[in-house]
C-alpha cells in the first residue's frame, strides 16, 4: 500500500506582492523517480588545482541552456539524478559533479574544511566551464546546490554577468550574507529561488536572511520536519514542481 503524507510548501514572490506568502499543499504519495529521457554519460575534467572531477552528463535538447547540480557535503551526485531527468525532460543539458574528495572524483584530494571556501569554488568554476565548452559560450547556464553545494552555486554565479541563468539554493547556510548576488542592488532580473524545511531552525532563518536582503527572490519553506529537502529530492511530485519553476522562470 502506498504511503501518503501531506506537505504545505509556502512560497513568496516579492516581484508579484512584496512579503505575501503563496500556499501551495502538495499531496504526495509513496513514488519512486522513474528516470526517463537520455541516459548520463561519464564524464571527467580538471579544476584550475588540477583535482580530477568525475560528472555525469544529461544531454538535452540543441539550442537550450545548461543546469549545474552541486550536491550536499558527504553527499554524491547521486542525490541529484531525479532532478536532473527531471530538467532533461524539459530540455536542459545537466551536470551532476561529484565534488573533490566525494564519489569517483579524485579521493586523495580530501573535501575542504568549512572555513576554506577557496577549493570548493574552483569545482564550481571547472563545472560551468566543461558545460560551456560543450553548450557554447552564449549558452545560459544555471546554478543550483544543497548546503554546502549552495554555498559554491552562489559563489560561482556571482561572477557571471548573464542574468538568464537562475540560481537555486537549498538548505542554505548563513555564510551567504552578503553576498553581492543575493543582495537588492542585484540584476532582479535574474530567477533566484531560495528553498529550507521549515523545522530547520538555522537552514529557514538563513534562508528568510537571503530573502529579505533580496526581495526580488522566491521563498519555499517546507513542512515536514528538518532537512525535508533531503528526503523531497527522491520524490517525483516535488521534484517536478521545482523542474517546472526552473523551466518557467528561465522561459524566454
Amino acid at each position: 500500500m502506498p504511503v501518503e503524507y501531506q506537505s504545505a510548501k509556502r512560497g513568496v514572490n516579492a516581484q508579484r506582492t512584496l512579503r505575501a506568502f503563496r500556499y501551495l499543499v502538495l499531496s504526495l504519495g509513496f513514488v519512486s523517480f522513474l528516470p526517463g529521457g537520455g541516459r548520463a554519460e561519464t564524464v571527467s575534467y580538471a579544476t584550475s588545482d588540477q583535482v580530477s572531477i568525475t560528472a555525469d552528463y544529461y544531454r538535452g535538447e540543441k539550442g537550450r541552456g545548461g543546469f549545474v547540480l552541486f550536491h550536499r557535503s558527504g553527499a554524491r551526485s547521486e542525490q541529484m539524478a531525479a532532478l536532473a531527468q527531471a530538467l532533461v525532460q524539459r530540455g536542459f543539458h545537466v551536470l551532476t559533479p561529484d565534488l573533490r574528495g566525494h564519489g569517483r572524483s579524485d579521493a586523495e584530494a580530501r573535501a575542504p574544511r568549512a572555513a576554506d571556501s577557496s577549493p570548493w569554488l574552483r569545482d564550481g568554476a571547472a563545472a560551468v566551464s566543461y558545460l560551456r565548452s560543450l553548450l557554447g559560450a552564449e549558452a545560459p547556464i544555471g546554478l543550483l546546490g544543497i548546503e554546502r553545494g549552495a554555498e559554491i552555486a552562489a559563489r560561482t554565479m556571482t561572477g557571471s554577468s548573464d542574468p538568464r541563468g537562475a540560481l537555486v539554493l537549498l538548505d542554505p547556510s548563513d555564510s551567504l550574507t552578503g553576498l553581492a548576488i543575493l543582495q537588492s542592488t542585484s540584476d532582479a532580473r535574474r530567477p533566484v529561488l531560495i528553498i529550507a524545511g521549515r523545522d530547520d531552525a538555522r537552514a529557514r532563518e538563513a534562508a528568510r536572511a537571503l530573502f529579505l536582503a533580496r526581495p526580488a527572490s522566491q521563498l519555499w519553506l517546507l513542512d515536514g520536519g528538518a532537512r525535508v529537502v533531503d528526503r523531497l529530492l527522491s520524490r517525483a511530485d516535488f521534484v517536478d514542481d521545482l523542474a517546472s519553476w526552473i523551466a518557467e522562470a528561465t522561459a524566454g
